[in-house]
């Protein structure tokens, strides 16, 4: 039972509705969201991108400035793509976001772990150690190894992306 809604909530909606046999992609639509009750029971209703910003569930960046011109960290339960110029800081950035989350929720994170999408070739193992040092000092008298829940994934082409995404992202994030 489990097994076949999760397969409902990995299947497009006019997929559904071909294989089916559905009357409309509504109908396709109503199914993925009584499978989603089944995996995620949860979660009541889906949440919108307006209640999120209600909800105020925020990860911090770990820096006061960003916190607060990002109204107290980044909106959870959602994508958030990360893009500019080369040597700007978005792969330090999303490194530290990594650990972040990790940290217990008085302590800004969410208690979680991360998956950090690599699109570039090699991982940058050697930052994320000195970032993760730089985080046991700080948070020394957590004693939690940051390094257990980070998860890297490579995705160098658009196929392996799409693969990803829909086959191993949510094999990793929900079982």
């Amino acid at each position: 039972m489990m097994e076949e809604a999760r397969g409902l909530l990995l299947t497009a909606p006019f997929e559904l509705q071909r294989v089916r046999k559905l009357a409309s992609a509504d109908q396709a639509r109503d199914l993925q969201s009584r499978a989603a009750r089944t995996v995620f029971p949860q979660w009541d209703a889906p949440v919108s991108a307006l209640e999120m910003a209600r909800q105020r569930q925020r990860l911090s960046l770990g820096d006061y400035g960003l916190d607060g011109f990002l109204g107290g960290g980044l909106l959870t339960r959602g994508l958030i793509e990360i893009s500019g110029e080369s040597a700007t800081g978005k792969t330090q950035l999303c490194i530290q976001l990594c650990l972040s989350v990790q940290l217990p929720v008085e302590f800004g994170g969410l208690g979680g772990a991360a998956v950090y999408v690599s699109t570039e070739g090699a991982f940058a193992t050697r930052r994320l150690q000195q970032i993760q040092a730089a985080f046991q000092q700080r948070y020394d008298f957590l004693n939690m190894d940051m390094m257990d829940a980070v998860y890297v994934e490579h995705a160098l082409t658009l196929d392996d992306l799409d693969v990803l995404l829909q086959l191993r992202l949510p094999k990793v994030m929900f079982i």
